[in-house]
């Protein structure tokens, strides 16, 4: 990594869930060539601290056991980080990172014959069995797997959360949606080399079987978030759909990470025509240069402010995770309720 800006490597980190085989010792590796010499102050906007750029980044797919050895390498790095900004970076309680940060140390792996203090006392070789050992080992499997079982347990209620939602309702004329893709039909069962999203994805069909707000307008705009791997996707569904599709919005992110050919630094909108409807504006371009939003999978407020200068209202977010001031209640499992605010 010598050779690379620290604000590639940094990219990768901020783009884990779209590069294939980017697993926990791979990212750990990064991180620490970031943490170790100060090089998180040459990356992304300048931050102004080391728990700025800890919040700045998402490593919450990684299990407990992974999260523990994680931990205490940032705080071995960064005595001055924050065990709320650990947590926040690992998706961990407060008190699990003070735990794992303040506990037993991890045992050298040498372990020599004699007290080197030439007591001659012996000391126990690892190899003979070790109780605390088996245990530890047998705690952190019972982890693992708890912590499985509740990824999936809360999967399987947002599941049930996104299928059960009462169908959207319009008139809208614009809508804008990011949908919850399942990769896994793409070539790769897990290609992305991290654990499984806690929330809900959902399958093609599913997708298309979520039908659009009741009362949507015959001329209407549609707004449609898709990754460059999901493109054929994104046209097959436009068209079940009834729109017919336009052109393609692109959003440049500042960061780009890995992929299995071209590095991936871009997301994409396809936008698609009911009826006859044209925008509110001509000179506007297809591309979109904003930084990232914060949270995964959250999308700059910049494309928000085009769609409602380009495209006429009432405007609808589906599978939406926030409100936004003048627009339709939006709609998904994960949506803020009107008393949420």
């Amino acid at each position: 990594m010598s050779d690379q800006p620290p604000n590639v490597v940094y990219g990768r980190l901020l783009e884990a869930a779209h590069i294939s085989g980017y697993g926990f010792e791979r990212m750990t590796d990064e991180l620490e060539w970031l943490l170790d010499g100060d090089r998180w102050q040459q990356v992304g906007p300048g931050y102004r601290d080391v728990n700025e750029f800890l919040r700045s980044i998402d490593l919450s797919a990684f299990n407990l056991s992974e999260k523990k050895r994680l931990h205490r390498r940032i705080k071995e790095l960064q005595p001055t980080a924050s065990t709320y900004a650990i947590g926040s970076a690992t998706g961990t309680p407060q008190r699990t990172v003070v735990d794992h940060i303040n506990g037993e140390r991890i045992r050298s792996p040498h372990v020599p014959d004699q007290d080197e203090s030439g007591s001659g006392e012996r000391i126990r070789s690892p190899f003979e069995h070790d109780s605390k050992a088996v245990a530890d080992a047998a705690r952190q499997a019972t982890n693992r797997e708890q912590a499985h079982a509740d990824r999936e347990e809360s999967r399987a209620a947002n599941r049930a959360l996104t299928l059960g939602v009462e169908p959207p309702r319009g008139p809208a004329t614009t809508i804008v949606m990011d949908p919850p893709w399942d990769w896994s039909d793409e070539g790769d069962v897990d290609h992305f080399g991290r654990g499984k999203p806690r929330y809900h994805t959902m399958s093609l069909d599913e997708i298309a079987a979520q039908s659009l707000p009741l009362g949507a307008r015959d001329d209407a705009h549609l707004y449609l978030w898709i990754t460059n791997r999901s493109l054929p996707k994104g046209f097959g569904l436009l068209e079940e759909w009834g729109f017919r599709y336009v052109t393609c919005l692109t959003w440049v992110k500042p960061h780009y990470g890995l992929g299995n050919y071209y590095r991936g630094q871009t997301e994409h909108v396809l936008f698609g025509v009911r009826g006859s409807l044209p925008l509110l504006r001509n000179d506007v371009g297809t591309v979109l240069h904003a930084d990232r939003a914060g949270e995964h999978s959250t999308k700059p407020d910049e494309f928000y402010e085009l769609v409602e200068t380009c495209s006429p209202g009432p405007w609808m977010e589906m599978y939406a995770r926030r409100r936004r001031p003048g627009w339709l209640e939006p709609w998904g499992a994960d949506a803020p309720k009107e008393a949420d605010g």
